[in-house]
């Protein structure tokens, strides 16, 4: 039976996952617009990844021992 999990070796490199809805990439001008706009707040825990609007990882205490 073959299976549809994709196998991970030092030499594979898998694709990024793109969702299935409609995306739109932005660019670092419209990021800093919408923080201008206050459409983003310094409260929303996200960052401009590559043009991908991602959610920010919650930091664990010693992950904030570490960065300060």
């Amino acid at each position: 039976m073959a299976s549809n999990t994709p196998t991970i070796s030092a030499n594979v490199k898998l694709p990024i996952a793109v969702p299935n809805d409609f995306v739109m990439r932005l660019s670092v001008e419209q990021y800093h617009e919408m923080i201008n706009a206050s459409i983003l707040t310094e409260g929303d825990r996200v960052e401009l990844l590559e043009g991908w609007l991602v959610y920010k990882v919650t930091k664990k205490p010693p992950h904030r021992i570490s960065t300060g």
